[in-house]
């Protein structure tokens, strides 16, 4: 069975990090995509809490929208606007607009829909429809996680020790992926294994649209 955890929530929160919008899917008794949880309290008071990978938006499952990450505060905040737990396709959709200190951003809706196939299969769909006034923007759409990760253009492969689930970017077409494997940050932090972000950016846009398939392989 596959389990799908999200967040919406504000950046204001005791022992905070800056990830409205992050979410965590668990399959077959494994988290392949992950929340990094917390660094050392050392490197918080060393180089400031919003420095630290583990605490700011970079190092969660959320965009940076125009080159602007999440900021911190209750007033960086987002809503979830549907909410369907029921049925074939469990949907839920999120505004994460009020996350970001981003003047010409006007919606930043995050779509997850969660197919689940019993106990063989099932898949995520993740979409970002993203709108601003004034100058057009770059979307970077970011996924994160422990385990092993193989890129091959538009197509990702994250292995766990039971399943395997490949990440297809289907919208914007001609978009790759890419990795980086945060072994410093992780090590400073007492991590046992390196973090791995995957990403992609999308083309300069007003209104930026990204669709990303998650589906676990059999």
């Amino acid at each position: 069975p596959v389990v799908l955890a999200a967040k919406a929530g504000h950046n204001g929160v005791p022992h905070n990090h800056n990830d409205v919008g992050t979410f965590v899917f668990h399959v077959d008794g494994e988290t392949l995509l992950c929340d990094p949880e917390r660094g050392l309290y050392d490197n918080y008071k060393k180089v400031g809490h919003d420095a630290v990978l583990f605490s700011n938006s970079y190092g969660h499952s959320v965009p940076v929208i125009g080159g602007t990450p999440q900021s911190k505060g209750e007033e960086f905040a987002g809503k979830v606007t549907v909410f369907e737990p029921d049925g074939d396709a469990k949907r839920v959709e999120m505004d994460l607009a009020g996350a970001y200190d981003h003047p010409g951003l006007t919606s930043a809706l995050r779509v997850f829909e969660l197919r689940d196939a019993g106990e063989t299969a099932g898949e995520l769909i993740v979409e970002g429809r993203y709108t601003v006034t004034g100058d057009p923007v770059v979307v970077e759409e970011a996924f994160v996680t422990w385990n092993r990760v193989l890129v091959s253009g538009e197509r990702a492969l994250i292995i766990g020790d039971r399943r395997v689930i490949e990440l297809v970017i289907e919208e914007p077409t001609g978009a790759e992926f890419r990795l980086e494997v945060k072994e410093k940050e992780s090590a400073e932090n007492d991590k046992p294994v390196p973090l791995k972000r995957l990403s992609f950016v999308t083309p300069k846009g007003a209104d930026v649209k990204t669709r990303v398939r998650v589906k676990v392989l059999p």
